[in-house]
């Protein structure tokens, strides 16, 4: 198979994709977070973050932290479409929007944890050119 019969199929199978029902739900959706990094010295990392998200207006949603152990939060005022939350995380945490009514997950976010590590050491030179 040549490289651009390739190509071809695979563009048809993406524009397939895109045409599927679940395609066009999913752009309906979405959730966002800020911030999105949270950056941290210690080994966890403890963030508040501002959630906005996106949905249709006569459905009701809850949000689904995956931070250890999974928590699903459904008092969330129908229309507000946003949520302050206050986490503690030590790995990467993924934030689902999931339909109340049926629990599907229709967008999702991910807040990255990245850990830095300070070496306190430093260094005495003991030589001198003089």
């Amino acid at each position: 198979m040549s490289q651009r019969v390739a190509m071809q199929l695979f563009i048809t199978l993406v524009t397939l994709l895109m045409h599927n029902g679940n395609a066009s739900a999913l752009e309906k959706h979405y959730i966002k977070a800020k911030p999105g990094t949270c950056v941290t010295t210690q080994t966890s990392c403890q963030i508040n973050l501002l959630l906005s998200w996106q949905g249709e207006p006569t459905t009701t949603y809850c949000l689904q932290v995956e931070a250890g152990e999974p928590k699903l939060i459904c008092d969330v005022p129908n229309r507000a479409q946003h949520y302050k939350l206050s986490l503690e995380a030590a790995s990467d945490v993924m934030i689902y929007l999931v339909r109340k009514q049926d629990k599907q997950r229709v967008a999702q976010v991910m807040i990255d944890v990245q850990r830095h590590f300070l070496n306190q050491k430093r260094r005495k030179v003991a030589w001198s050119i003089f």
